[in-house]
């Protein structure tokens, strides 16, 4: 986030498209998601992920016109859509958490047992190897910058009409980092709030894993009848002055398994553990206004027919 040129108490994000170099790592993550951990691994310290992976979330978060419902038209979030979105921000997650853990020790030996002998070593060696953490240290700063901190400010901290994507991006990315982030030290912080939409502008407000965490914990306060777009427009004569809040029923799935999930003691979830859940909650989410892109022939698989049809990079 940069400060707006002309309202200093405003902030703006800066989205600048990536260097090709980062696209086959996206592409092999949509075509394998589930091994998107694996994919991650060697790419992790690549100073061109952090913006690639914000980059590619943008659009998807990022509301651009006003709310359908309030001139009649149809906000119906499209399965691949949803696919897409789960894949970015499964990604975003899993690397805030990788680049926070320490790799297993080949030889079996516990943290402790690795400290320990680490205080032993020379001075240089100890130079070298905190030069290491630090390199990791930055890259989750960018990260954090560029792609975490940005979905959570247009999900959680920006009061109701969040753009849909948002609410699933940022529930996804609970899954996979969730307890990374609260344990994280020093505590993560952010800046900005109340995004937007029409000047992508946010104020300019600090907040940190407290304030976060109470945000997630209110969106079980979202309407849970509101999915239902054909409902709603049937019953346009009541909606007084303000169109309700169109939260999509995907989006309160996967909510509340972020919340529970932000109730638990960990671990956060590999990237084959949310894809799974992503699956199910698609699958369980099928309602009467979705027939058209849900419904596949009674032949094929539904899965196969949306991975057959994801927009890569």
């Amino acid at each position: 986030m940069i400060r707006h040129p002309k309202n200093k108490g405003k902030l703006s994000l800066k989205i600048e498209q990536p260097p090709l170099t980062a696209f086959p790592l996206l592409n092999a993550a949509h075509h394998n998601p589930h091994d998107i951990d694996a994919l991650l691994l060697p790419e992790l310290l690549d100073t061109n992920l952090a913006p690639a992976l914000g980059f590619m979330i943008h659009d998807v978060v990022t509301q651009s016109v006003t709310p359908p419902l309030y001139w009649g038209g149809d906000p119906v979030v499209p399965m691949t859509a949803y696919i897409n979105c789960a894949v970015h921000a499964t990604m975003i997650g899993r690397t805030f958490s990788l680049l926070s853990s320490s790799t297993p020790s080949a030889d079996g030996k516990t943290e402790d047992e690795i400290l320990a002998a680490a205080s032993e070593l020379p001075p240089e060696l100890k130079l070298l190897i905190h030069a290491e953490f630090m390199t990791y240290q930055r890259q989750r700063r960018r990260l954090w910058q560029h792609a975490v901190s940005p979905v959570f400010v247009k999900a959680l901290l920006s009061g109701r009409e969040a753009e849909p994507g948002s609410l699933f991006a940022a529930a996804i990315i609970v899954l996979g980092c969730w307890h990374t982030i609260v344990s994280a030290s020093p505590p993560v912080k952010g800046r900005g709030k109340d995004f937007v939409w029409y000047d992508g502008t946010f104020n300019d407000v600090s907040w940190g894993p407290h304030d976060l965490e109470r945000a997630l914990h209110q969106t079980s306060h979202l309407p849970t009848n509101n999915w239902d777009v054909a409902a709603l427009k049937a019953n346009e004569r009541n909606w007084g002055s303000l169109p309700p809040e169109y939260v999509p029923l995907e989006c309160i799935k996967v909510l509340d398994r972020a919340r529970l999930h932000a109730n638990t003691g960990g671990p956060d979830l590999t990237s084959a553990e949310i894809i799974d859940l992503v699956f199910q909650v698609l699958d369980h989410s099928k309602s009467p206004q979705d027939h058209s892109q849900w419904v596949v022939k009674a032949t094929e698989s539904w899965k196969d027919k949306v991975k057959n049809s994801w927009q890569t990079p």
